[in-house]
């Protein structure tokens, strides 16, 4: 992995900056609603993927019907995009990084501009891989981290230098 063309001599330079990339998207103020629909690839803009918001202007997946409208439209969002093998590749590798924690890295971003919702469709294979009866919440926190590490990348990518990334639940890798 190079990082900023950095000298062969200067490891421990190259070594701190890896570990300021790996450590950053945990400390940016990204919760909350802003960080549910960054990890959902659910749009709050003029054309959403959820059409209403509630009376606070806050993103509507707090109450059980909500939830469950979402999941309905991850339901549809699935059966429009399961025939395609690019999708159902990028899927079950998610599924083995953010279910099984396994060291793979994740090269999907293309699929997030090709997707809409993309994240929700991601959330949604893993949780029915899950079943109905289990605890969703690790599967949440795993979710946002790596939607932390992807949007992390994605910005290092756009801002300062045109380099491929891949994340996973360690961090972000440019390569």
């Amino acid at each position: 992995m190079t990082l900023f063309n950095l000298p062969p001599t200067n490891l421990a330079a190259r070594n701190n900056w890896e570990s300021f990339l790996t450590i950053l998207p945990m400390y940016t103020p990204l919760k909350g609603d802003l960080l549910a629909s960054a990890a959902l690839d659910l749009s709050i803009g003029p054309k959403p993927l959820i059409s209403r918001l509630s009376e606070q202007n806050t993103l509507g997946v707090h109450t059980l019907s909500q939830q469950e409208a979402l999941m309905t439209t991850a339901d549809k969002l699935w059966h429009s995009w399961k025939s395609d093998p690019t999708v159902r590749v990028a899927l079950a590798q998610y599924a083995e990084v953010c279910l099984h924690q396994s060291g793979d890295l994740l090269n999907d971003m293309a699929l997030h501009y090709k997707v809409r919702g993309f994240g929700l469709l991601k959330y949604y294979f893993c949780a029915v891989q899950m079943g109905v009866f289990d605890d969703k919440s690790e599967l949440w926190e795993r979710h946002c981290i790596l939607a932390r590490y992807r949007i992390w990348g994605e910005h290092l990518n756009f801002s300062y230098f045109k380099m491929e990334f891949k994340y996973n639940l360690a961090g972000t890798r440019l390569q």
